[in-house]
């Protein structure tokens, strides 16, 4: 089981039910202008540089999309200019979840090294219209494993 940072969680069991094809923006949107390490020092965005990164998605409760084989994408974003995320971020990894994806289901990928912009967040996207569901999505040093 990983360490959460609460500073690099994006979603807490954030409900994924939306129309289709519209974008649901994560609960949260972390600024890393406002992030300090232990001594006070501001921290920069560059995510990834240290070691590897992995961009985590836990499934909370199963997800259901309208239509055959649905499925709803995950995507970590960042953006340079303002918190807006939804339009105009960068892409930097995408998980596919399966339309039958069942609460426990857990996904993972590597978050690519470099600078990432100050505004990172999550988009998530059905396939169709969502119609059940809720996650949780981290950036951590491992992905998230059974205890």
């Amino acid at each position: 089981m990983a360490i959460i940072d609460s500073k690099l969680e994006f979603s807490d069991a954030q409900s994924l039910v939306a129309s289709a094809s519209a974008v649901t923006v994560s609960t949260n949107v972390v600024d890393f202008s406002t992030l300090k390490d232990g001594w006070g020092a501001a921290i920069t965005p560059d995510i990834g540089e240290g070691g590897d990164l992995e961009f985590n998605v836990l499934i909370d409760t199963a997800i259901a999309v309208a239509g055959s084989s649905g499925t709803v994408s995950i995507t970590l974003v960042s953006k340079a200019g303002d918190a807006s995320i939804s339009s105009g971020a960068t892409t930097h990894v995408t998980i596919s979840a399966a339309e039958a994806a069942a609460a426990g289901t857990k996904y993972h990928a590597y978050v690519p090294a470099g600078t990432i912009n100050r505004y990172v967040g999550v988009l998530y996207t059905g396939s169709g219209a969502v119609t059940a569901g809720n996650a949780n999505a981290f950036v951590n040093l491992d992905h998230e494993t059974a205890v």
